[in-house]
């Protein structure tokens, strides 16, 4: 697989192919986008109610002159009695909109791994099927535990890529564009001197994607190396032991393990390294929030309600941030194995059915054992000839597909499927015995004593 091409191009290319899987449930799409809509406008609405709330039911107290205590704490219950029961209805109000938004986040979370599933359904049977029409050369070239992880594994991620990342994504877009509006709208000025870390998380951020990204195609290819020397070398244990080559396959092995490894180590040191970054830009966000915000309410410019709400936006709009590159592991690692994916898909059959070819059904061509008498191998043909028994041994028997291997006997299944009788088939034998004797005019032939005896298997 080659990766000559510009990776922003590669990755467009691989999302758009991705998205027409998601286009016949666009309608499942509105409907988590809506529900979405709504998660944000109540996780905006809560900062707004910690302000109404300062600044309704506390800081009308700030201003009155303190000529020391003229009432009792019972008197001023009775004094504050409207403003204890704004606080507490505010407070409600609160709680309901973090048991709603809980109630629209699970909503949210269930209807996109339906659609997910239905998704990588579709996907994995669109894999499954161009496997089956590729040619055997194909199979001699790509290990098959290559191929198997294909159809599982990087199906998983992908799968992953839909239900936690991309609509999770434009969420996260709503709040970052609801955060900043809200901000704005209350002081413009301290707004702005909080967006002066955006460019430098905008900067760190693509610096990250830009190293992460060869990164996750090596870590893919590695798994998908590991894998396929897993699956190739436990069945084919048997040859392994043979030539007795164990130690060289554990060497290699060790050997495959620890590059995997050291990529894996690089990913983590990127992440460790980054996501300090984001955290430095929130406590600098905060210092000037302290700092200017607070003196501009000395000032008396801004309410103390209003920075307890800029104080919650600051976490909001942070939250997303650092959310987007948490999964940027996710994005990167869906976006190789989707590159993986589209190139098996992308590789043609050497060899195609012609043009005037015709497809003959499958139950059609299985009637034509209504005409067969007796199913036997060519073993035991000669056997029927000698004895005239009808036998097989059951190590020539599991290669005719259609012997229930752990039960030792023929399947009952397959038998229907094939449309046959269990009479047709041949009675089963160890290959050590005796089926019978010669038959008396085949003795005489072979110039033979009809009492030799004749075993199920050979040699």
């Amino acid at each position: 697989m080659s990766h000559k091409q510009d990776n922003a191009v590669v990755n467009r290319h691989v999302v758009r192919r991705l998205l027409k899987y998601g286009v016949p449930y666009i309608g499942w799409f509105l409907l988590i986008l809506a529900i979405i809509f709504v998660t944000v406008r109540l996780e905006l609405w809560q900062p707004e109610l910690i302000e109404r709330a300062s600044e309704q039911y506390v800081e009308k107290y700030m201003d009155l002159p303190n000529d020391g205590l003229v009432a009792s704490i019972k008197e001023l219950k009775n004094m504050r009695h409207d403003d204890l029961m704004g606080v507490l209805k505010l407070g409600g109000l609160y709680l309901i909109s973090v048991a709603l938004t809980f109630a629209l986040t699970y909503a949210q979370a269930a209807l996109l791994a339906m659609v997910g599933q239905k998704i990588v359904y579709n996907m994995r049977t669109d894999i499954f099927n161009h496997l089956s029409k590729l040619h055997i050369g194909f199979f001699n070239d790509n290990p098959i535990g290559r191929l198997v992880t294909r159809v599982t594994n990087d199906c998983e991620t992908v799968l992953e890529m839909f239900t936690s990342v991309v609509v999770t994504t434009v969420s996260n877009m709503f709040i970052l564009i609801g955060v900043m509006k809200a901000m704005m709208e209350r002081h413009m000025g301290l707004a702005l001197a909080i967006f002066i870390v955006i460019p430098f998380t905008v900067v760190s951020t693509f610096i990250f994607t830009k190293i992460t990204r060869k990164m996750y195609r090596a870590i893919r290819a590695k798994v998908s190396e590991l894998n396929a020397f897993v699956a190739e070398h436990v069945s084919g244990m048997k040859v392994v032991q043979i030539f007795t080559a164990e130690q060289d396959t554990q060497r290699e092995f060790e050997q495959q393990s620890e590059e995997l490894r050291k990529s894996h180590i690089k990913q983590l040191l990127c992440h460790s390294i980054y996501s300090p970054i984001s955290y430095i830009l929130n406590i600098a966000s905060m210092a000037i929030l302290l700092a200017y915000g607070g003196s501009l309410a000395m000032a008396g410019v801004v309410s103390i309600g209003t920075l307890l709400a800029f104080q919650r936006y600051i976490t909001k709009f942070f939250h997303p941030i650092q959310e987007i590159a948490e999964n940027f592991n996710v994005i990167q690692s869906a976006a190789a194995a989707a590159e993986r994916i589209f190139w098996l898909m992308d590789t043609q059959p050497a060899i195609t059915d012609a043009e005037d070819a015709v497809q003959q059904a499958f139950f059609a061509i299985l009637k034509n054992f209504e005409k067969i008498s007796k199913i036997m191998l060519p073993k035991d043909y000669i056997n029927y000839l000698l004895t005239g028994v009808h036998a097989c041994d059951y190590s020539d028997a599991s290669g005719m597909l259609l012997l229930d291997v752990k039960n030792k006997c023929w399947s009952e299944e397959m038998i229907e499927i094939c449309g046959i009788t269990e009479e047709m088939l041949p009675k089963l034998y160890e290959s050590y015995e005796v089926v019978g004797t010669l038959k008396e005019e085949i003795a005489e032939k072979l110039g033979l004593s009809k009492e030799v005896k004749v075993i199920a298997g050979a040699g």
